[in-house]
Order: C-alpha cells, then sequence, then structure tokens
C-alpha cells in the first residue's frame, strides 16, 4: 500500500447526469434556507467570521441520496485517509444551490468545516464530501477551491476542482477551502461530512 496520504480523494464524472438530475428535481420541490455559519467558526486568520456566505441550503432527507454519499466518503477514507470514523452517521447530506445575477453572487468564502471548539458539532468532523450536480455549462464562477499544502515548499497552493457533472471529491475538513462567486445561471452541489468518535488532533 502506498504510504502517502493524499489530502483529497477524486471520483471525477462518476454520477450519472440522469441522477444528478433527479437529486435535484427532488430536492427542488422542497423549501431552500439561507445557510449559516456555525457560531465560533474560525476565518482565515482565526479570526472569527459570522458573514462568509450567501448561499441557499436545505437538507436532504432522502435515505438513498444520503447512503449513497456516505458510501463514497467510506471508500475514500478505505483507500487513502483510514481515519477512524464513527460507526453512526452523525450528519444528513445538505443541498447548496448558489444563484448568479446582475445584482447578487452567492459565494462561500474561505473556511473549514472543521472547528477547533469542542463545544461545536463540528469539532469531531474528519471527511468532508461534495458533489457536483450542475452542468457546468449552466453557470458561470462557482469554482470549488482547496488551499493545500505543498511538501517540498511548504506553501500553499490552490486546486480547483473539476466542474465536470457528477464529480464527487472527498477532502479532509481541516482542509481550507471556498465556492466562488456564481456570476450567471446556478449552480448545485451535495456536501456531506463524516465524524469520528473523537476529533482530529
Amino acid at each position: 500500500m502506498n504510504q502517502a496520504i493524499s489530502p483529497y480523494w477524486i471520483y471525477e464524472g462518476i454520477i450519472p447526469p440522469k441522477v444528478c438530475d433527479e437529486i435535484v428535481n427532488e430536492s427542488d420541490e422542497k423549501k431552500y434556507n439561507s445557510g449559516s455559519v456555525e457560531v465560533g467558526t474560525i476565518g482565515e486568520d482565526n479570526e472569527v467570521d459570522f458573514d462568509i456566505r450567501n448561499v441557499s441550503i436545505q437538507f436532504i432527507n432522502s435515505p438513498w441520496v444520503n447512503n449513497l454519499m456516505r458510501g463514497f466518503i467510506l471508500s475514500a477514507n478505505e483507500h487513502n485517509f483510514l481515519y477512524d470514523l464513527s460507526e453512526s452517521d452523525k450528519e444528513p447530506c445538505q443541498l447548496s444551490r448558489y444563484s448568479g445575477t446582475k445584482n447578487n453572487s452567492q459565494y462561500y468564502n474561505i473556511h473549514k468545516d472543521w472547528i477547533n471548539i469542542r463545544t461545536c458539532k463540528s469539532h469531531t468532523r474528519k471527511l468532508s464530501l461534495s458533489c457536483q450536480l450542475t452542468n457546468p455549462n449552466d453557470y458561470e464562477g462557482g469554482d470549488l477551491i482547496l488551499y493545500l499544502e505543498d511538501p517540498p515548499t511548504s506553501k500553499i497552493v490552490e486546486y480547483t476542482v473539476s466542474k465536470k457533472q457528477g464529480t464527487i471529491i472527498v477532502f479532509d475538513s481541516r482542509i481550507r477551502h471556498k465556492v466562488t462567486p456564481v456570476t450567471l445561471g446556478t449552480r448545485r452541489s451535495v456536501v456531506k461530512w463524516y465524524h469520528g468518535d473523537k476529533p482530529l488532533r
């Protein structure tokens, strides 16, 4: 087994467009809410930031969607991360909708999905997943960017995730990342987090 651990594991275009559309159609029948940030979220410079995103969200209660995404997280963990994960699934999937017009561009600024505060539920998150549901021809902007450390230089480099419809990426929840503003059209994605019984150190 390769002893090197990648900070992310990607499945490019693995979900068929028909399945992506089914997730969107099922979700669009339900109400979206404005995305909020868990109190205590630490921003880029370790300062509390309560206004880092503008996105519409809803939680997905469909077992088939949750089990599908959970399977990819567990597969990525088995092939790469080898983290000690909880047997129970502690959070449902979330669908994020970013829309862009001349007057409003939705986005999610630089953040982590893991928080170094014991009282926050995200303190035990270990792996994050994002699934691209929308054909990239249907919107402009909306790049998912991870900030990764380059081991030889210790410099931080930007990794832009493929926008191909059906692409899934699983990454360490401590990695800083963002979604750039959607300037035209609508981008939808499924996100999911998986926990450990104990937090990462």
